[in-house]
């Protein structure tokens, strides 16, 4: 009789939660599921209707990536995730991405186990393949010229960045890089990539066909987009408010497009297997 299956909990988010339900049922985990966004039923799963039933019943609880929606949260999404802080138990173990540090904080002190599948690096790169086809994608449905040949503008080459340049180079786009990291600077000369310096910044804004931001912060305002041509795409996937004064952008009439979620949307499967992979691994060295 096997000893290492557990009884997970998996609760709403894109189809990465619905296919990483049918992968944990399929491996002979017990799967209990609440708010799924997809209606089909998942054979073996048993789908409960309240965040209380589904912790008392849980030993394991996986909550989406984002752990808070990308967009506003309505007033029942903030009541469901208050109902279900005040409910975990001691030696539960908590899943989720981005969780805020007062989120952490306090499910420590309750003595629940958490962990941020986002600070997991391994993840982190496989995710970012998904990442990298998803803006590719989205690029090539936008943009109405061949990518190839395109001056593509990176801001920020970390994980993302980095295999989204080397997709980009495959493809023969020329691809420049902004980050105020030298060292990051150093890997993109490595790479074949052409890095811009910060006096360089608005300048290149100007020729450039499609700018892809990555940096987690507000890094293109008025200013900067007064630089970007009209006919330029700004594709945007840095978390919470984005990296762009969407106001300013509309205003100005600057094509930019915020991007969250892209592996849930353009490989929900393999993101899902990717999950479970790091789940297993995390269970293990947690009873190791």
């Amino acid at each position: 009789m096997r000893t290492d299956l557990y009884q997970f909990a998996v609760v709403g988010g894109d189809l990465r939660q619905w296919y990483l339900a049918d992968i944990l049922t399929s491996k002979g985990h017990g799967v209990l599921a609440y708010g799924l966004c997809k209606d089909e039923k998942i054979e073996n799963v048993k789908y409960v209707s309240s965040v209380k039933e589904l912790i008392q019943e849980a030993e394991v609880l996986v909550y989406p990536i984002p752990f808070l929606s990308p967009n506003r949260m309505s007033g029942a999404e903030l009541k469901e995730r208050k109902e279900m802080l005040s409910c975990l138990r001691k030696g539960q173990i908590f899943f989720a991405g981005c969780i805020p540090r007062t989120v952490m904080q306090q499910m420590e002190s309750q003595k629940v186990r958490v962990f941020d599948l986002m600070e997991d690096r391994c993840l982190a790169v496989e995710n970012s393949v998904a990442t990298a086809e998803g803006m590719i994608a989205e690029a090539m449905i936008r943009s109405p010229k061949n990518l190839r040949g395109s001056r593509c503008l990176i801001l920020g080459y970390g994980v993302c960045g980095r295999m989204l340049a080397s997709y980009l180079k495959g493809i023969r786009c020329e691809v420049g890089v902004v980050d105020k990291s030298q060292t990051a600077c150093a890997c993109a000369r490595a790479d074949g990539m052409y890095v811009v310096e910060t006096d360089r910044f608005l300048q290149e804004m100007k020729t450039a066909d499609i700018i892809f931001n990555t940096i987690p912060e507000r890094i293109l305002s008025a200013k900067q987009l007064s630089y970007v041509r009209k006919s330029t795409w700004i594709f945007d996937i840095a978390s919470g408010d984005g990296g762009v004064d969407y106001a300013a952008a509309r205003k100005m009439g600057v094509q930019a497009v915020k991007l969250p979620g892209l592996p849930g949307k353009y490989a929900p499967y393999t993101s899902a297997q990717i999950i479970a992979d790091t789940l297993f691994q995390k269970l293990r060295e947690s009873v190791a």
